[in-house]
């Protein structure tokens, strides 16, 4: 039974959001729910990790299913049951690209919690997935901006070389 699901639409490339979305160290910087994530194996079906949300305790889960740039999703155990969560990627007809999360109960105690966590996890999934998104488009500015800051310092370094009389090897 799916409790919360969220779908945003960004105008980036699967590869930018992928690339967080395997990062699993990472998760941490857009997700304000997350104090730590890790992962004991590279990212694949059957990779184990940890993850700690704050308030609570120490979560384990596990990827179930690993669709290169697609699809990722996962089993978490915690105090309130068994979840599944999908992170899926796809691409919208206008180019944008479409980032969803679910999640899913897999076990009775859950269903006893769903209630009471589902607006949660809502107001959760929107949140983190907006701000997966911005800290994408961050990164990619932060990357394009220093490569412009390189190509510019090349070009000065060239440019003095050129007055100077020497040449830059």
């Amino acid at each position: 039974m799916i409790i919360a699901q969220h779908t945003i639409k960004a105008n980036l490339s699967a590869k930018q959001l992928w690339q967080q979305l395997i990062n699993v160290g990472e998760w941490r910087h857009w997700d304000d729910a997350i104090e730590f994530a890790e992962l004991e194996e590279p990212v694949g079906v059957e990779s184990i990790g940890v993850i700690k949300h704050k308030n609570h305790e120490l979560t384990s889960f596990m990827i179930i299913e690993y669709d290169h740039l697609r699809k990722l999703v996962e089993i978490r155990k915690s105090y309130f049951g068994k979840f599944k969560l999908h992170k899926e990627l796809s691409k919208c007809k206008d180019g944008m690209i479409a980032f969803t999360q679910k999640i899913e109960i897999l076990d009775a105690q859950s269903v006893i919690f769903s209630p009471f966590i589902s607006q949660t996890l809502k107001n959760s999934l929107a949140q983190s997935a907006i701000n997966l998104i911005n800290y994408c488009a961050d990164r990619d500015l932060s990357h394009k901006h220093m490569k412009y800051e390189l190509e510019d310092a090349v070009r000065r370094a060239y440019c003095f070389s050129l007055k100077s009389g020497s040449f830059i090897d």
